[in-house]
């Protein structure tokens, strides 16, 4: 397989998967509301503080932050990423966030690297679901 169909296959993956965490986090009660914004509001807080920094303070917050992490660690746990950074066995948020710490500063990168790559995904659906969803409250009033 060529270089050029790996990477598009892979980016297909992350957009199909990502596109079933969004709408799940948008129908789901107590953090439908909050979820877009906080899809965007992650990869800034990665690129401001670290990927570990970032999903230890989603990983302590608010429910819908919560959801975010397990959404971006099943991605990770099903991804090729996995085969360089084995996540398959964590169950939990805080689980995610305890590998991280373990990670060598190679590994560290690819995994930032990968989630940054996931979170573009998710934050675009998550922002067209959002949109939809207030064009269908605006037609209905």
């Amino acid at each position: 397989m060529s270089q050029q169909t790996l990477r598009t296959t892979l980016e297909q993956g992350r957009a199909a998967f990502a596109f079933e965490c969004a709408q799940k986090g948008m129908q789901t009660k107590g953090i439908n509301e909050t979820y877009e914004p906080q899809t965007t509001r992650l990869p800034t807080l990665i690129k401001t503080n670290g990927l570990g920094a970032a999903i230890a303070f989603f990983a302590s917050n608010k429910p819908v932050h919560k959801h975010i992490c397990l959404d971006i660690l099943s991605w990770l746990q099903q991804s090729p990423v996995n085969a360089v950074v084995d996540m398959s066995q964590i169950k939990d948020v805080m689980g995610f966030a305890e590998k991280i710490t373990q990670l060598d500063t190679a590994d560290y990168k690819t995994l930032t690297i990968e989630v940054l790559a996931f979170l573009t995904w998710l934050r675009r659906f998550a922002k067209g679901l959002d949109k939809q969803k207030d064009n269908e409250r605006k037609n209905k009033a």
